[in-house]
């Protein structure tokens, strides 16, 4: 694939693409740069979020004293479901399957020998040595505010751990066609982990470096098992709003009354989700032939309570320059716990529905701001 730069001038630069030099060089960036992980090829629906729990982890033995390797990386995402990251070079043409079958042995032993405490303190002394306050951390990746809440997301760590529902993850510049095959036949197997590889092509041009993660592992029927659909039927309305009362989350089903208020009356589309425990629907945005994901409202079974996440699309003419930047976040309300993620593409707010209800006429003056200038 041919990837082109445009110079000031208006110019075309090829740029190259280049393998990486060592898994040293990959690991580091992957450590700063959890995106390359490719949620959102994963689940795009709710894409996958990670919080780094550990580098370079042991993975113990059954026999005292002794270790099985070690694992690049451990992530968790916002569901509490463990990812083990194992980060190798294009040498896998040959080793593919050897490979494959270490990061299956770790993963087994881990199941079996990891505890969750000592998770925790790896979590907190990696935190601690990037000069961060580990429960601070915890609690913006899950826009929550409390210990209490935190501790909830612990023992739903410990639960997939124990119940083997964890994710394994093979990270390389090239992923050749075998080891592909191997990939998508043990996802389809595998009915409490995935397993997925990504392929991270490298290009280059003078001083500019350009990374694309392409995921690999998932087929149709995979997908439908990622998912998770709710047998026979997918949410609508009434039974996202039935649920909530089930939990007893009624700041929950509030919040989603008074959204669900102002999309009808902005004749917005609604797209319902397909989770089999959590329910979710977006709220879109339909310009002719273009869709702008405004919001998207999630359930939580680990915060009881709804995950709201608002999307901005400033790569668009009406929000781009710095000025239309900063009056974009002047619009949005301050909100305690609210997380704001920004790339090329988009800006995106990160907030839960218990922190977000007092401040829900602002929001929706923020969204209708956003609309005035998306339809000019």
């Amino acid at each position: 694939m041919a990837i082109y730069q445009i110079r000031e001038n208006g110019q075309l630069t090829e740029m190259q693409a280049k393998l990486w030099d060592s898994p040293a060089s990959l690991n580091q960036i992957l450590t700063d740069n959890s995106s390359l992980l490719a949620g959102e090829q994963i689940d795009p629906i709710d894409p996958r979020r990670w919080l780094s729990m550990a580098t370079h982890l042991s993975v113990p033995s059954a026999v005292y004293d002794q270790e099985r390797g070690f694992v690049d990386h451990v992530f968790v995402d916002q569901d509490a479901i463990p990812t083990l990251v194992q980060v190798v070079t294009s040498h896998v043409d040959n080793h593919g399957e050897i490979l494959v079958t270490q990061l299956l042995d770790r993963a087994a032993h881990a199941v079996s020998y990891w505890s969750i405490s000592a998770l925790k303190d790896e979590f907190f002394t990696n935190s601690r040595r990037r000069g961060h306050d580990g429960e601070e951390v915890l609690q913006d990746f899950l826009a929550v505010d409390s210990v209490t809440d935190t501790e909830i997301f612990w023992q739903q760590v410990q639960q997939n751990l124990s119940q083997g529902k964890i994710r394994l993850m093979l990270i390389s510049d090239r992923i050749p066609q075998p080891l592909q095959h191997l990939v998508e036949f043990l996802n389809q197997q595998m009915s409490n982990a995935e397993v997925f590889a990504v392929e991270v092509n490298q290009y280059t041009s003078d001083n500019t470096k350009i990374l694309i993660p392409r995921l690999i592992g998932i087929t149709p029927s995979i997908r439908h098992k990622a998912i998770n659909p709710r047998p026979g039927n997918q949410w609508n309305e009434s039974a996202f709003l039935q649920e909530l009362t089930a939990r007893k989350a009624s700041d929950g089903a509030i919040v989603t009354q008074r959204i669900l208020e102002w999309t009808k009356a902005r004749k917005l589309q609604i797209y319902w989700g397909i989770g089999r425990v959590d329910g979710s629907f977006s709220v879109v945005l339909k310009q002719e032939a273009i869709s702008h994901p405004l919001l998207v409202v999630a359930m939580s079974q680990l915060t009881n309570d709804l995950k709201l996440q608002f999307g901005v699309p400033i790569a668009i003419a009406p929000f781009q320059g710095e000025e239309k930047r900063k009056e974009l976040l002047q619009r949005f309300p301050k909100i305690q716990g609210m997380r704001i993620v920004e790339d090329a593409q988009s800006l995106t707010c990160f907030v839960s529905s218990r922190q977000a209800e007092a401040v829900l006429d602002r929001v929706f003056h923020a969204l209708d701001w956003i609309i005035h200038e998306i339809l000019g």
